[in-house]
């Protein structure tokens, strides 16, 4: 998957989700506390329980893809495979950071409207 790819999927998952947030805060228009439906306060508990599974599913994630890449490139003697799996291993490690700086965001928006 390209650089491109990855933030479009970010980019969905973001205006997906933080519409939801804005819903499940139970602010009326004025910005006065209203009692909102339990559908949205349902919705944002499922928000941050999936946000939960994902803080834990992405570093482990990416550990087993830099492990199953560093073992492939043990595993090859050709110096041009060694760089191609270096290259995934870094390419790894920087969608598990763009991944869990996403969570971090949707997190903060989230606190932001409790």
């Amino acid at each position: 998957m390209n650089k491109i790819n990855m933030l479009v999927i970010l980019l969905v998952l973001g205006v997906i989700l933080l519409p939801a947030t804005a819903l499940a805060t139970g602010l009326d228009d004025v910005g006065e506390p209203s009692n909102p439906p339990q559908v949205f306060q349902g919705a944002r508990q499922l928000i941050i329980d999936m946000l939960g599974w994902i803080r834990w599913l992405i570093p482990a994630g990416a550990a087993l893809m830099v492990a199953y890449h560093a073992f492939g490139k043990v595993m090859n003697t050709d110096s041009g495979v060694a760089a191609d799996k270096n290259r995934k291993m870094k390419d790894v490690l920087i969608y598990a950071a763009v991944g869990m700086g996403a969570v971090s965001i949707i997190e903060f928006f989230m606190s932001y409207f409790a």
